[in-house]
């Protein structure tokens, strides 16, 4: 069983281990390089470290073979059926125009500008995420245009309504049944910045 934080108090969840893995790029060898994506890969792994109890994985200014064994093999290997998984990317993303539809990428360490070969497609990501047994997964794209990932998602919203207040029952329905969510920091056609002044994403979640 997983213990977590939750208002203010210790809570044991129906997980067996709380898996994070924290991808953060600011050394692009070939792009412009970033100020704040592995700091605040860091920031949230400390969060979810000390307050969520996760066990974290950090890839920090991967290359396109680190990510793909991430992907193909290591979060496999490690996750399981009674897991819950946290995926986290932050540095470039792009969307491409295809025949009908945005196509969304990552851009790893080692990314080449306008090779898409050198990129990761975010329909690989979600194929990945697709094929793990977890319990729960939390995927986090804090990148530009990474609302594209939904036009390579089977993932939909659905018609659940979350109450304002979450009491014990609706806590014990939320984690006892299968879920996939998606955070993206930007829609398909929006870039992101890379400072915020007030708020960035590990601020926000650290109130959750």
């Amino acid at each position: 069983m997983t213990e977590a934080i939750i208002n203010n108090e210790e809570t044991i969840l129906p997980f067996e281990k709380s898996i994070a893995f924290i991808i953060g790029i600011n050394n692009y060898l070939r792009l412009d390089k970033l100020t704040t994506a592995v700091n605040d890969a860091k920031k949230l792994g400390e969060v979810l470290e000390t307050a969520q109890r996760f066990e974290v994985h950090y890839l920090l200014d991967a290359t396109k073979n680190e990510i793909e064994e991430l992907l193909e093999n290591t979060i496999g290997e490690k996750a399981g059926e009674e897991d819950r998984l946290l995926f986290y990317f932050a540095g470039h993303g792009i969307a491409t125009q295809s025949d009908d539809l945005p196509e969304g990428y990552i851009m790893p360490a080692d990314a080449v500008k306008k090779d898409v070969n050198t990129y990761i497609n975010m329909k690989d990501i979600r194929d990945a995420i697709d094929g793990l047994p977890c319990l729960h997964v939390l995927l986090i794209l804090n990148c530009c245009f990474s609302g594209a990932f939904k036009w390579s998602s089977r993932f939909r919203d659905g018609d659940i309504l979350i109450p304002k207040r979450i009491h014990k029952e609706h806590l014990d329905r939320f984690v006892d049944e299968s879920a996939r969510q998606v955070i993206t920091s930007t829609s398909w056609n929006q870039r992101s910045i890379d400072t915020f002044q007030k708020k960035t994403l590990v601020n926000v979640m650290m109130k959750v």
